[in-house]
């Protein structure tokens, strides 16, 4: 793999000889070995329906392109990070991020997945008792990260 030491001005010589005839022609071109961006983006996320969700892209690129596989556009294409702040249903999906540096583009991708909170429920829902009485409370836990909301 070249790196940028190898930049420079490189000649390339051919010879070709028959019946006792030796021609010799030769050219130079000047090769630029430009750096890229080495990094990877966490490659897949579960997050939660209605939370904020954060992938950051690599410090120090010259641009950066977001995009989804969905067509969801309802986040900053060209920011360093990936923000989701109120995520839903219609984002889950894979995203992915050319980060340019200079002509170089690297090309990673994440694949979000929003998953629904959990719902409790309480039994009775609603009582008054007075100081020193008991009470018994049942309480139902549904959803949660295994329950995706697709």
């Amino acid at each position: 793999m070249p790196n940028h030491l190898q930049t420079g001005i490189y000649t390339v010589t051919t010879t070709f000889v028959n019946s006792g005839i030796t021609c010799v022609n030769s050219n130079t071109t000047y090769v630029s070995v430009n750096p890229y961006l080495q990094y990877t983006i966490t490659p897949y996320v579960k997050a939660l329906l209605q939370y904020l969700l954060t992938i950051s892209g690599p410090a120090g690129a010259s641009g950066y392109t977001w995009t989804s596989s969905t067509g969801n556009t309802s986040f900053s294409p060209n920011s360093q990070d990936l923000v989701l702040p109120v995520l839903s249903p219609d984002q889950s999906g894979t995203y992915v991020l050319s980060a340019s540096l200079g002509p170089c583009v690297t090309t990673p991708v994440g694949d979000p997945e929003c998953a629904k909170p959990i719902s409790y429920t309480m039994t009775p829902p609603g009582r008054s008792i007075c100081k020193g009485d008991t009470v018994l409370l049942e309480v139902g836990a549904t959803g949660g990260s295994e329950e995706l909301c697709l």
